[in-house]
């Protein structure tokens, strides 16, 4: 059953600073931060927002946590400049530069831990240390597949956490629902314009060609402009309890041969890459 809640909380701020100069120029620089927090982001249905929604305990109460529509950071700042070359035409050049948080996530078991139905729900526990891990020995499949220790998998989680700001900062605790956000993503993105001016029956009328250069530092340099997106956000995988009613789990592998290293990866889409296009515009005054 899906209903209203008097818990949780939004807000965001922001502010902009903005000056036109005589010469041609013109400069804006904003930044704005936002954050919500909620006891469920709601799909379609009550069954699937239920054994979705991640809680380290009943999830009938799942208590509040961060919204998957948390803002975060966003800054941009752009600056324009523009001439007039003896009635012929205008010349525009502008840069648009921004950095924003990439999106949030949690930390979850793969599998139903805790027995309640759901295998997608229940947020991991962050040991303190060592002795409050508990891994099972497995072997991998594939190819070359390699027996994983429970000594190796101890050694790997532990390099894993200290990777890792959230998981580091926040060791003995259970993981928060929604609290890892992303690496900050910087773009740019620059602009050329050349109009031409011509009379016709009296009237103003102009040609603007146009050149946009999209994911400017990703030209200058393969790995700027890029996303992020998380390799594994469920690292540990659910096995149950052993004899002394533990839970048991297995650290996630991300080859036959190797186990999982790296919290976050750059991700490979079109806005990833530098993009150009250019454009012609006929303006009617």
């Amino acid at each position: 059953m899906l209903k209203n809640q008097d818990v949780g909380s939004s807000y965001n701020a922001a502010f902009s600073l903005e000056r036109g100069f005589r010469n041609g120029f013109f400069a804006k620089a904003a930044y704005s931060y936002g954050i919500g927090r909620n006891t469920v982001d709601a799909g379609s249905i009550a069954s699937g927002s239920w054994n979705g929604n991640p809680t380290p305990n009943d999830p009938n109460n799942p208590g509040v946590g961060y919204s998957a529509f948390a803002a975060g950071h966003r800054y941009f700042t752009t600056l324009s400049y523009e001439k007039s070359y003896f009635n012929f035409g205008k010349t525009g050049f502008s840069v648009y530069f921004e950095g924003r948080t990439a999106g949030n996530g949690s930390y979850l078991f793969n599998g139903d831990l805790n027995g309640d139905g759901a295998t997608s729900n229940d947020l991991i526990y962050i040991p303190k240390d060592a002795s409050e891990m508990n891994f099972e020995q497995y072997t991998a499949t594939g190819t070359g597949a390699k027996t994983f220790t429970v000594a190796e998998q101890v050694a790997a989680f532990e390099a894993y956490i200290q990777q890792d700001a959230y998981l580091r900062q926040n060791r003995g605790k259970y993981a928060e629902r929604g609290a890892v956000f992303l690496p900050m993503v910087y773009n740019a993105d620059v602009s050329i314009t050349q109009d031409i001016f011509a009379n016709f029956g009296g009237q103003k009328n102009t040609l603007q060609l146009r050149l946009d250069i999209l994911n400017f530092g990703n030209l200058l340099k393969d790995n700027w402009g890029q996303g992020y997106r998380f390799v594994n956000n469920r690292p540990l995988v659910a096995r149950g309890a052993d004899a002394q009613g533990r839970a048991l789990y297995r650290f996630a592998n991300v080859s036959p041969t190797q186990l999982l290293s790296s919290s976050f990866e750059r991700t490979a889409f079109t806005s990833d890459v530098w993009r150009m296009q250019l454009g012609l515009r006929y303006i009617f005054n």
